[in-house]
């Protein structure tokens, strides 16, 4: 059961100044029971916090310049008084030119079982070290954006990178042993990069043209030593396409997806054949849709996953669910070939 009460107070001088006001107060009640096969575990727990927040919006040069300060204070009733400031900067020194620095402070309350259900899909033996914590981390970073104008074409480039510090992080360990699982909060601090760059383009009339590039390098403490995070890609990339004739009859969408490598957790104490690679390579997956548009209504086919990659034996000891090597866990790739699908759309709103 979750509740939420937020109350807001505005000052706006003439557009320049603007400072808003509030308190608020949230809570979350947890009725939560787990089994991990040496019977049933209660793990209920309520999180209730009340809070106060200023936020200050500066405007200057024809709002080309925005800056907004906030701070919140909050009290937690099992962990105490929080401070999270945050400062976010929006400065354009050109119609075609947007730069934006963001950094602040961040807390969240988390809950260990209720947000890794689906690691309980395995014959782990969990050792909780405490289900329920706060996590804390700092944020800084920043992005631009930048248009290009050819003619009566417009090039949309936009490039953003992000910091993030954790203090204090919840982590489920995976490689202390690959028959347990050990979930706990870290004061270890970790670490986490993210860049992403993104193009677009519409070079003809009706054709649009879309490529990202993200990247995403992510460490913490995990079976006693500092690694990357398992099972999420280092890198992903994307190349879409979606043309639509003049009429706005028939549209075509398609885009393919390469995902980069990462590691996968030990499971070097399992027998051989129970045994996995100790990480995976990166692979590509592409998605193609048609669709023809009537006055009412459009029918829609397309095929997800068109080359078949699938994820090989992803299911340790599958053939005997009861086995203490059974693990379905360890997830990166797609399980399911090709598909193809059909759809129709009705408009309601254009009757």
């Amino acid at each position: 059961h979750s509740y939420n009460f937020n109350s807001i107070a505005n000052w706006n001088n003439g557009g320049r100044n603007e400072f808003h006001a509030g308190i608020s107060t949230q809570g979350d009640l947890y009725d939560e029971s787990v089994d991990y096969g040496t019977g049933l575990k209660y793990l209920n727990h309520n999180d209730i916090s009340l809070g106060a927040y200023g936020q200050y919006t500066l405007r200057r040069f024809d709002d080309k310049l925005n800056a907004i300060l906030g701070l919140r204070v909050d009290h937690h009733n099992h962990y105490g008084t929080f401070v999270t400031p945050r400062l976010h900067v929006r400065f354009s020194p050109s119609d075609n030119t947007t730069l934006r620095f963001a950094a602040g402070r961040g807390y969240r309350a988390a809950s260990i079982v209720a947000e890794n259900n689906f690691l309980l899909t395995s014959k782990r033996r969990w050792t909780l070290d405490g289900n329920y914590g706060f996590e804390k981390a700092w944020n800084i970073g920043g992005s631009v954006t930048q248009y290009i104008e050819l003619g009566d074409k417009r090039i949309t480039l936009n490039a953003e990178y992000f910091h993030t510090v954790f203090n204090r992080q919840m982590v489920t360990d995976l490689d202390i042993s690959p028959r347990e699982l050990h979930a706990y909060f870290s004061e270890r601090r970790g670490y986490a990069n993210n860049i992403q760059i993104e193009g677009k383009v519409t070079p003809i009339r009706g054709l649009e043209l879309t490529a990202a590039w993200r990247w995403n390098d992510n460490e913490l403490y995990l079976g006693g030593k500092t690694q990357r995070r398992p099972l999420v890609s280092r890198y992903k990339s994307l190349v879409a396409i979606s043309y639509q004739t003049p009429l706005k009859t028939w549209q075509l969408d398609a885009n393919m997806q390469i995902n980069g490598g990462c590691r996968i957790p030990t499971t070097a104490g399992n027998p051989e054949k129970y045994r996995r690679d100790t990480s995976f390579g990166s692979y590509q997956m592409y998605n193609a849709q048609v669709t023809k548009w009537f006055r009412h209504w459009s029918v829609y086919a397309g095929c997800e996953n068109i080359g078949g990659f699938m994820q090989k034996a992803p299911i340790i000891s599958a053939e005997n669910p009861e086995s203490e090597y059974f693990d379905s866990s360890l997830i990166w790739g797609p399980l399911m070939s090709r598909r193809f699908y059909v759809g129709l759309r009705w408009h309601l709103d254009k009757i």
